[in-house]
Parts: C-alpha cells; sequence; structure tokens
C-alpha cells in the first residue's frame, strides 16, 4: 500500500511539472505572437538580402616570348548602398570629408549610377590602404559603406605597345545591346575599349563572382548566404616581340623628332611630322612582331577610371590625337602604290621590262598643256625602262602604263580596281585587331555614287586611271594593308592575313581555340610578275630612291628589296612612306614606316626601316640619313 501511495505521489509530481513547463511554453508562444509579433515583423523587413560583386581577374598577356604585357594588381575601391546613403544624406557627407572628393559631385554619381547598376555603386577607385584601414576602423560611422580588393588592370610596359593592347572601362548602355556583350555581362563591368583587350575580351574577360549577404538597417553584413567565386580569363599569348616593338617605338619616335627639324626644299616650311606608324610582320607567316604608331600614351591613366584632365589631354588636337592607332588608319599611299601598277602592266602584258621605251622630261603633256602632269624630277630622267622606272620612282613611267591600262585593258577605268581587289586591297587587311580602316580603291561604280550629287565629277576620266597609277587621286590605304601587299611581293604572289594572336591558353593552361581569328591565304598572281618588279626593288635600295638611305649598309649580306613612296595631300606637306622586305633571296621580314608630312620617303621614312634591319640583324652602324 505505501508503495502503491510513493508512486501516485510521483506521478502526480511530474504531471504538475509538465503542466508548469507547458503554461511556460505557451506563454512564451503568446508574448511572442502577441506582444512582440509586431517588432519581429518589422526586424525581419529590415534584414535585406543583398548581391556583391566579385571581380574575376582579366587574363594576361604575353609577348610571343612569354613576357608579360598585362597583368593585374589588387586595389581597393570604395562602394556605397544608394538606398542607406539616400536616407542618410550626413555619411555621405562625411565620407566626401574623409576621400577628399566634392559631395555633390558624389551624390551625382551615386544618382546617375544607381538606376544603372545594381547593388553597391563604387565612389572611389584604388584608394591607399591607410584610408581605406581607417574608414574600415570607423564602419559604424559609415553604414552601408563597403571597401573591397578588386582586381586592376597592370601595364608593366606603361606606353609601349600600347595600341595593341588597348585600354578597359566601364561598359556603356549601347555595349549591353550589342552582340558581344549580350550575354553573361551587366551595368558596372569592365570590358575592352580597344585593341586586343576588346577584340579578344570574350576570352579573356573571366566570369565575375558574387557574394550573397543579409545586411541590417545600418548596412552591417549580418551573415553571409552563399558565394560563387570568379573564374579568371583566358591567357593570350602575342605574336609581337616587346624588345622589337620597343625599338620600333623608340626609332619612329625619333626620327619623327629628327624630321620637325627638317625643311621642304620648295616651300621652306619645317615638317610638321605629327604622327607615323610602323608595321614589321614575319614575312613566312604574316605574324606581326611589331606594330608601332606615333604618339602614344600611357595605358595605366585608365586603370580604375581615366580622369577627365588625362582624357582631354588625350583629345586635345595639340597633341596630335595619341589614341589613334595609325597602322590601321588609311592615308594617301603615292608612289608606293606603284607596285599595282607594275603587276597591273605586267599582267595585261602592256610592259616591256627592258627595253628603253619610256622618255622622262620632268613633264608629261599627254592630256594636253591645260593638264600637265610632272615627275619628282623636275629634269627628269630622260631614257628610262621599267625597271629603272620602279629604281627611281620615276612618275612618267607610271602614268603611261596607267593611260595604257585605261586605253588597252578589258578593264579600263577599272584596270586598277581589278588588281587592287586580286591583291587584297579591296578590303580590310583583316588583322584581329578593332577598328581597321577599310581604305578606298576608287572605280566607276564608287566615282558615280560618291560625287552623285555633282555630276561633272561623277564621271571616270582617263586622267583618274593616271592618278592612280602613281598612288593619287581618292587612294586610300593603311600601313597594315601595304604591309600585306609587300608580303604578297615577298612571297611571289602568296596573300596572307596579318595576324597578332599566337595562342590562347586557359587558366588551368590547357590550349584554347581561336574561334574569331580568321586567316586567308591564297595565291594572287604568276610568281614571274613578282620576280620581275623585284628586280627594280633591289635597285631601289642599292642606287635609286633609298640609296641615302641605305649608304654603306650591307646589302651584299642582307640585300633589301623596298619602295619609296611620297604622296601628295591637297593642303597639308607630304605623306613620307617606306616598304621593303629583306633578305631579298629568302624573306624573314616585311617592313612598313610611314610618317605624316614628312616629305620625301626616301629621306624621312626609308632611314626608319635600315635601322630596324640593323636592330634585327645587329649591324653595327654610324650611318646618319641625310637632313
Amino acid at each position: 500500500m505505501e508503495r502503491e501511495t510513493s508512486i501516485f505521489y510521483r506521478l502526480r509530481f511530474f504531471y504538475v511539472i509538465v503542466f508548469i513547463i507547458s503554461l511556460i511554453l505557451l506563454f512564451r508562444l503568446w508574448y511572442v505572437q502577441v506582444i512582440m509579433g509586431e517588432t519581429y515583423a518589422q526586424e525581419a523587413k529590415e534584414i535585406r538580402t543583398k548581391t556583391i560583386r566579385e571581380v574575376a581577374p582579366r587574363g594576361l598577356i604575353f609577348d610571343r616570348n612569354g613576357i608579360l604585357l598585362a597583368s593585374n594588381r589588387p586595389g581597393l575601391v570604395v562602394s556605397v548602398d544608394p538606398d542607406i546613403v539616400d536616407k542618410n544624406p550626413e555619411i555621405l557627407r562625411e565620407l566626401s570629408l574623409v576621400l577628399e572628393k566634392n559631395y555633390y559631385n558624389l551624390k551625382q554619381k551615386i544618382s546617375h549610377e544607381k538606376g544603372y547598376i545594381k547593388g553597391h555603386v563604387d565612389i572611389a577607385i584604388d584608394i591607399d590602404k591607410e584610408l581605406a584601414i581607417y574608414i574600415m576602423e570607423h564602419s559604424d560611422e559609415f553604414p552601408g559603406v563597403l571597401v573591397k580588393v578588386v582586381p586592376f588592370r597592370y601595364y608593366p610596359n606603361k606606353d609601349i605597345a600600347s595600341h595593341i593592347l588597348g585600354y578597359i572601362g566601364q561598359i556603356t548602355l549601347d555595349e549591353l545591346e550589342q552582340e558581344k556583350f549580350k550575354y553573361g555581362y551587366h551595368p558596372g563591368d569592365l570590358v575592352g575599349k580597344s585593341g586586343v583587350e576588346l577584340y579578344y575580351e570574350n576570352f579573356i574577360s573571366g566570369q565575375n563572382g558574387s557574394k550573397t549577404v543579409e545586411i541590417d538597417p545600418t548596412g552591417k553584413i549580418v551573415r553571409e548566404l552563399g558565394n560563387i567565386k570568379p573564374i579568371p580569363g583566358n591567357n593570350i599569348y602575342l605574336t609581337i616581340d616587346i624588345n622589337l616593338q620597343r625599338k620600333a617605338e623608340e626609332v619612329l619616335k625619333k626620327q619623327i623628332e629628327k624630321v620637325r627639324k627638317m625643311q621642304d626644299e620648295d616651300t621652306g616650311e619645317y615638317y610638321k611630322a605629327p604622327g607615323g606608324a610602323i608595321v614589321i610582320l614575319d614575312a613566312k607567316t604574316n605574324q606581326i612582331l611589331a606594330m608601332a604608331s606615333h604618339p602614344s600614351y600611357d595605358l595605366n591613366i585608365f586603370v580604375g577610371r581615366i580622369s577627365e584632365e588625362d582624357w582631354k589631354e588625350l583629345n586635345d588636337p595639340k597633341n596630335n590625337f595619341p589614341l589613334n592607332n595609325r597602322a590601321l588608319m588609311s592615308y594617301p599611299p603615292g608612289s608606293i602604290y606603284k607596285i599595282v601598277t607594275a603587276v597591273a602592266g605586267l599582267g595585261e602584258n602592256l610592259v616591256e621590262p627592258y627595253g628603253k621605251n619610256y622618255k622622262c622630261l620632268g613633264v608629261w603633256k599627254e592630256f594636253g598643256d591645260k593638264y600637265e602632269k610632272y615627275c619628282w624630277k623636275k629634269w627628269g630622267h630622260g631614257d628610262i625602262n621599267f625597271i629603272e622606272g620602279i629604281q627611281e620612282s620615276c612618275n612618267v613611267v607610271f602614268f603611261e602604263i596607267g593611260l595604257a591600262l585605261h586605253d588597252n585593258s578589258k578593264y579600263s577605268g577599272d584596270a586598277f580596281y581589278h588588281y587592287s581587289k586580286i591583291l587584297g586591297l579591296d578590303e580590310p587587311a583583316g588583322v584581329d585587331l578593332p577598328f581597321e580602316s577599310k581604305g578606298i580603291i576608287p572605280n566607276k561604280k564608287w566615282k558615280t555614287e560618291y560625287f552623285k550629287d555633282i555630276p561633272v565629277l561623277a564621271k571616270w576620266y582617263p586622267g583618274d586611271t593616271v592618278n592612280m597609277a602613281i598612288g593619287q587621286g581618292d587612294i586610300l590605304l593603311s600601313p597594315i594593308q601595304i604591309a600585306q601587299l609587300y608580303s604578297v611581293a615577298a612571297n611571289k604572289g602568296e596573300l596572307m592575313t596579318p595576324y597578332i594572336s599566337l595562342k590562347i591558353v586557359s587558366p588551368q593552361k590547357e590550349l584554347v581555340e581561336n574561334t574569331v581569328r580568321v586567316v586567308n591565304n591564297r595565291k594572287t598572281v604568276d610568281k614571274e610578275i613578282f620576280e620581275t618588279i623585284e628586280e627594280g626593288f633591289i635597285l631601289v635600295t642599292k642606287k635609286g630612291t633609298a640609296k641615302t638611305a641605305f649608304q654603306d649598309f650591307p646589302l651584299d649580306k642582307i640585300p633589301v628589296a623596298g619602295k619609296t613612296g611620297t604622296a601628295e595631300v591637297r593642303g597639308k606637306q607630304g605623306y613620307s612612306w617606306f616598304a621593303c622586305y629583306a633578305p631579298v633571296d629568302d624573306p624573314e621580314y616585311i617592313i612598313v614606316s610611314m610618317i605624316e608630312e614628312a616629305g620625301s620617303g626616301g629621306k624621312s621614312a626609308a632611314p626608319i626601316a635600315r635601322e630596324l634591319l640593323e636592330f634585327i640583324y645587329e649591324v653595327e652602324s654610324g650611318h646618319e640619313s641625310e637632313e
């Protein structure tokens, strides 16, 4: 009996404990739901989810020998949450003092970008470490403000190869509509704007990551919900040799400065020589070994965001537009184009290479006294044959060939367009760089359309054909097109597309297929035609228009086939050209040099090629070209 009583009291005590616990739980539930329900609901609403972008490092860029041309370095960026800063203007006021930036400029920037960029807005780029530490240590004073580490582009060679490499900048709304940027890009992303950075953007950009976090009303991160790590871009190896590139830029700059001290013999004016370009190709593959354009600029000024002052400076006409890649721009070619006239004349059997069948008296009057045309040599070359005509760049010889093409060729006024097209000049060279000019090879159709509102100019005249014969008239070609043209000559009729991407390698060091580069190899005209023309080119450097530039150069060991050009431009001084390949028997290099408003190609452009050949073949020379 006593035992039963003991069990009964124990069970009753247990039930009492369970009852009390249940009462406590019910009371707590009532308190949470009824008394604190609104408070907790409000707090839940105020805790928000944010996605913070994590920028992927862009792929590295190397030269053909693995020398680094473009890399990444860590930089510190201050970003703000627009929602929090808009509600608390004092945050931005205090931050503007710390950053030493104008408050209203920051406010305007945030207002502009918050509708464009989802999430935090960057307001200070590449700040110093001490400033970043101060902001982080005083985070309570700066709710909604983040300091993050971002990979910044870095160009160790500064202004060397700037036009090849290109620069990056924030993507625009217009760019986001383009096919190139339709997939995987978002407002605020940094993308290539020129050069390799733009052309190979989709290969080297990488994939940005993101971090999803919960933040409280003050902007503090409560917890991290997820993290997608960024994937670095592919690395790209270029065909250029950075040492040759550096030398080319050095020689070009030096020669331009020298030309500015030279005077035009006719006017007495000093040459303006605002800029110039050099293209060097591997003659066997048409890989671009160097491509220089002057003036140049330091790519590192674009890192982060370029300042307004620097941007104005780059676009100020007094600085001769350093952003322009002159190697891809179109210019009147002058006598450098006479190679096309030679190909056309030989191709149509209108030329006898060796007979003394031309007479140059310095003036050409086939169209009458009213339409006289002149040779550059005022007193004339006398009796001269075709090969000598190339050697001396005699205009009269090529006037005669041009007139014969107009009168006797089945292509008549379109003869030059026909042969230019065969030689690849009716379209861009196709180099894997953006913004390459197509140039102009005029013909009857082009002239009719271009001058449709001026009937008297819309007709094609024999004089148009004759002008084209010496590279004048409306012809425009770029240095890269001329380099491709002289590569055809060096390879005796084989046309190859110049290119600058050697290989693309993934972060895992696997080869990536290059799906954007287009290489076109095809035959043009019979090699015998170029073998004949080459005889004249060899004489150009030995005793012709480039003789002075190549004086004392070891042409017996390193024979050079070349052609000078001086293009007349209305209202400007002559444009100076020189194109060559060497060694003649087994060409290894194609070199084209051009200087704007620099006069004679033999005096201004040819010395550039000579100095580069000396560098390439380690030829010691104390030669100074004629002033």
